[in-house]
């Protein structure tokens, strides 16, 4: 038997495979029915969808989508004249310029175009791209101050905790309320930021989440549930209540309180420092 096989042709013993393979009804049914998935070619992109996207003109963004070019198109460098002057040079929106990797999104997102954003979610664009330096469209949003533009990144619909969810802090009584579908759900102490390293007020969304996170900026001081405001140094965390401001910015909880928020509210909530 070893010499009959040792001297039978490779492509006699290949047929022979085959021929078993396709005889087995269970296996048969395997080799019909795979296919292989089509690899997606998209149209190069144009000049017209980027600036599309920074004017917040719907019908050529939509045009342009429809003739195949991809939400996640890099952005040609350096930019065009026209839309490099409607960004500042200070803003993240500027660095966009000369920083590869950037998106369609991206330079919506830096001009304020929330339509086009939301259009651009809808297409499958990725909302999580970094240019080569780092920066992705929910930091640049972060730097708007824009809730809106941040929430959409993050997934919000109206349907969400997310958006049924807010908590408010007030620095003048030292407490922090947490409210479902415009219900008061929890009321808390808490303790702000004492004079020399206020608290800043304003109007945050929750962008990140971290059980156990430490400071990077106050000698690796732990900060249990923290919950990062606008990608900024500022959250809220678990931390020492003594009845008046005495963090150095952040908003501190009792730990009980924290964890519990920690659990029950996403990213994307609205918080309101006031």
């Amino acid at each position: 038997m070893r010499r009959l096989f040792r001297r039978t042709p490779p492509i006699f013993l290949f047929s022979l495979t085959l021929f078993a393979l396709l005889a087995a009804p269970s296996l048969r049914a395997d080799v019909i029915d795979c296919q292989i998935e089509p690899i997606a070619h998209f149209a190069s992109p144009t000049p017209a969808f980027f600036a599309a996207a920074v004017k917040g003109d719907l019908p050529a963004l939509e045009a342009a989508l429809a003739e195949g070019i991809s939400p996640d198109a890099p952005v040609p460098l350096p930019l065009s004249p026209e839309n490099a002057a409607l960004f500042t040079p200070r803003s993240r929106g500027g660095l966009l310029l000369n920083d590869p990797g950037a998106t369609a999104l991206m330079l919506a997102t830096a001009a304020g175009q929330n339509e086009v954003m939301e259009r651009l979610i809808a297409a499958k664009a990725n909302r999580e791209p970094r240019t080569r330096s780092g920066i992705r469209p929910l930091d640049i949003a972060a730097e708007r101050q824009d809730t809106a533009a941040m929430q959409l990144i993050l997934g919000v619909t109206p349907e969400s905790d997310a958006a049924r969810m807010s908590i408010v802090v007030d620095l003048t009584t030292q407490k922090a309320t947490l409210s479902k579908d415009g219900q008061t759900v929890l009321v808390t102490k808490v303790s702000s930021g004492k004079k020399e390293k206020p608290t800043p007020p304003g109007k945050y969304v929750v962008t990140q989440k971290y059980p156990d996170w430490r400071s990077t900026l106050y000698h690796n001081a732990s900060m249990p549930f923290f919950m990062r405001l606008s990608c900024s140094t500022v959250g809220l965390h678990a931390g020492v209540i003594p009845g008046y401001p005495a963090s150095h910015g952040c908003v501190r909880l009792p730990k009980a309180v924290a964890q519990k928020l920690y659990e029950i509210v996403p990213k994307g909530t609205l918080v309101e420092i006031r």
